[in-house]
């Protein structure tokens, strides 16, 4: 790193700050003993990347590396209204509006120890690049590497860093036959995916004919009935159950989730799948506490940097919750109502 103070100084500065994030502000706090040019500068120049990541949480997962220890993976936008599109500013499906978002697709390997303690260990932003559309007459974007590709790199990189955990868990949008195939067949490694009502399986133990697939949807369960079934594509049989909840307006929703493990129980199965909600939780954080969709940077590289650094603010702020038990919104406010001085904050 080229100027690790200005990093820490930032970092720092982004645990304790409660409105827009940018060099001439961090530079008024620190009464002009740092000029905003530098801090322009470390944004600008500075080359930080996933592996800083690994770096950042390494002394962290060592302390709780264990097999009851879960992967969960997904995916946020971070909106960026205002900005120029460039090879990470773009247009992208947010599930949460339901609509198209201009911003930057973020992707997200965490580790959740049994004790809830929740550390990123992998955090890739989806890059384009540009090419020609002879249909259109100009030049477009393309995504280089989509979320599930990275997906499988991710988790191919943890297994190689001798991570300890029983499970990977994602949303409906990873559950892919390709992931499946690519988690269970070649890393040896169990998961749990939602699936579609469409998804076309067949059951374990009955006949069909090579062209009958049914949609899961139209499959009968029983109370706590747990399913052997094939998905098509997927080389390998899993064990589907059905849940269903209620929702908030009085609707009831239906999900059915596959497990690699054919010998986990229905129970487990529903235990282990709920800390996936860990991950909504961490988004919250970096949106809310962190402010990673407000800063001004308008560059590729710094906007990528800063984003790098709000992910080493919450590994930090995430050590803060383990050692004092509070949450990330409590331990904000403190910072806020005690006046915290940020020179006091130290790695």
């Amino acid at each position: 790193m080229k100027d690790p103070y200005i990093f820490e100084l930032l970092r720092n500065f982004i645990l304790v700050s409660n409105d827009y994030i940018n060099a001439t502000t961090l530079s008024l706090v620190l009464d002009r003993k740092i000029s905003h040019d530098r801090i322009t500068r470390f944004l600008n120049q500075e080359e930080l990347s996933y592996k800083q990541v690994w770096k950042w949480a390494k002394p962290y997962i060592k302390k709780i590396n264990e097999r009851n220890a879960v992967l969960i993976v997904d995916d946020t936008i971070i909106e960026k209204p205002y900005s120029s599109e460039n090879s990470i500013v773009g247009y992208y499906w947010s599930s949460t509006k339901n609509r198209t978002v201009k911003g930057i697709q973020m992707l997200s390997l965490t580790y959740l120890g049994k004790h809830n303690q929740h550390i990123p260990i992998d955090v890739r932003i989806v890059e384009r690049e540009k090419y020609f559309d002879e249909k259109k007459g100009k030049e477009c974007y393309k995504i280089i590497k989509n979320k599930n590709e990275l997906f499988r790199e991710m988790v191919l990189g943890a297994i190689q860093k001798n991570l300890l955990f029983s499970f990977i868990l994602g949303d409906i949008w990873f559950g892919s036959s390709q992931n499946m195939n690519y988690t269970k067949k070649k890393l040896k490694r169990n998961f749990i995916f939602p699936l579609q009502r469409d998804r076309l399986v067949r059951e374990k133990g009955r006949f069909y004919a090579k062209w009958e697939w049914t949609r899961i949807g139209d499959l009968q369960f029983e109370d706590n009935e747990e399913k052997i079934l094939f998905i098509k594509g997927v080389s390998f049989p899993v064990k589907v159950i059905k849940t269903k909840k209620r929702n908030s307006d009085g609707t009831e929703s239906v999900h059915y989730l596959c497990c690699s493990h054919l010998g986990v129980s229905r129970e487990k199965i529903i235990e282990t799948y709920q800390k996936r909600w860990a991950i909504e939780e961490y988004h919250k954080s970096l949106k809310q506490n962190l402010n990673i969709e407000k800063s001004p940077q308008k560059k590729k590289r710094s906007q990528m940097n800063f984003i790098y650094v709000v992910i080493a603010a919450y590994i930090f702020l995430e050590k803060l919750r383990m050692q004092m038990h509070l949450s990330h919104f409590n331990i904000k406010r403190d910072f806020f109502i005690k006046s915290f001085p940020i020179h006091l904050l130290k790695c």
